[in-house]
């Protein structure tokens, strides 16, 4: 599990190319297929790009890093496994992204249906995979990667869908053309940051408690903190195609229907949000003691840190869906880098001095007490000089 949440860390190897394509294909994808391929290559040789030389990096580096030291393995058995399992495992989640582009061309295409369906199908063929692994008793690192072999699978399958055009469009691959592959770069760019901040945020719980009480201790919390996280998976998914669709509208000057939008899908949030919390308390304990088979004290106040930290999760899906729709890259580069800044100090003395409660508090804290808020505030103010605020009659 700790690995697992180093290899979440390969997405900054996408360089923010879904998010440039949700929001400059997805404005253009109806009605300039030009336009629409240009964007697409472009996004593509820089995923490509990225990949193979982060791919190559890690390989040639690999013998002289020790991610028995990063990964805080002390005992010598973890420390023989860790080397092989944390290079094996970065490199399926790494190699996942470009297979995986064609998915985000697919969602401004606004056919998130069938990225859904299909990833679904992956993700269970690889779990399907996974426990076929640990059942033949495979070594940890066959394991790990085919743990994360769900999106790989998924993309290439997307990739042989479109390619035969079949079931949704997708742009063809042109020549580069080298002022659109800067312009997606200088996007992509302000994203990346967006990523790295987000990173910090909702993937390093597990490394924190595992620098401070070692990777032993990252079970539990681990296992729990898998709630939230499957969370914000749901609202990603119900949110994403809200990205292109926005982008149109404002493309087109649709002021009435990006305000009914906004308002509706906040409620929507909320009302997920809430109707989460009330299933985790109710579910979450007894769920978690039965997949780990343990009845530890600590599960159930770590199950109610979760239901605050999904809530959490589900605002920060929207603000990023919102501030990225509405090309407002430089205020959620500061949004998220300001709590990252707040978050991670903040996870580290929580850590020290409540456990790996703490650690979780501070990550609903930051969400639900400073981004949410500050981002809502932003969002608003934007919005009102975008004119897509109506003024109060007062």
């Amino acid at each position: 599990m700790t690995v697992l949440a180093l290899t979440s860390w390969a997405s900054v190897a996408y360089f923010g190319q879904p998010a440039a394509l949700l929001t400059r294909l997805g404005a253009v994808a109806m009605t300039d297929r030009d336009a629409a391929r240009r964007f697409f290559t472009a996004s593509s040789a820089i995923v490509t790009g990225v990949t193979a030389l982060l791919v190559a990096t890690l390989v040639c580096t690999t013998p002289w890093l020790s991610w028995a030291g990063i990964l805080n393995a002390s005992t010598p058995a973890t420390a023989q496994i860790a080397q092989g399992t944390a290079l094996l495992a970065i490199c399926v989640a790494l190699l996942a992204n470009p297979a995986t582009i064609a998915n985000f061309a697919i969602l401004a295409h606004q056919r998130g249906d069938v990225v859904h369906a299909t990833m679904i199908a992956a993700s269970l063929v690889g779990l399907l995979a996974f426990a076929a692994g640990v059942w033949a008793g495979q070594p940890l690192p066959i394991i790990g990667a085919l743990m994360l072999c769900g999106p790989l699978l998924g993309g290439i399958a997307l990739w042989l869908v479109v390619a035969r055009g079949r079931l949704a469009r997708m742009p063809q691959l042109r020549a580069l053309d080298g002022p659109t592959v800067k312009s997606m770069a200088l996007i992509g760019l302000h994203f990346v940051v967006i990523d790295v901040a987000t990173m910090a945020i909702v993937r390093t719980p597990d490394l924190v408690v595992a620098q401070i009480y070692g990777p032993d201790a990252v079970a539990i919390f681990s296992a729990v903190g898998r709630l939230p996280m499957l969370m914000l998976a749901v609202f990603q998914a119900i949110l994403l195609p809200y990205w292109p669709a926005l982008g149109e509208a404002l493309h087109r000057g649709d002021d009435a229907w990006v305000r009914r939008v906004t308002a509706r899908s906040l409620r929507m949030v909320l009302a997920i949000g809430a109707g989460s919390a009330v299933a985790l308390a109710v579910l979450g304990g007894p769920f978690i003691r039965v997949w780990l088979g343990t009845d530890d004290d600590a599960i159930t106040p770590l199950v109610r840190a979760a239901c605050l930290q999904s809530l959490g999760m589900g605002l920060l899906a929207w603000l990023c869906v919102l501030f990225g729709a509405l090309s407002m890259f430089r205020q959620l580069v500061a949004l998220l880098a300001g709590s990252a800044a707040v978050y991670v100090p903040l996870a580290i003395a929580s850590g020290h001095a409540l456990g790996a409660l703490g650690v979780a508090l501070s990550q609903a804290g930051t969400l639900l007490l400073f981004t949410a808020p500050l981002g809502g505030w932003v969002l608003r103010s934007q919005m009102r000089r975008m004119n897509f605020v109506q003024p109060s009659r007062r």
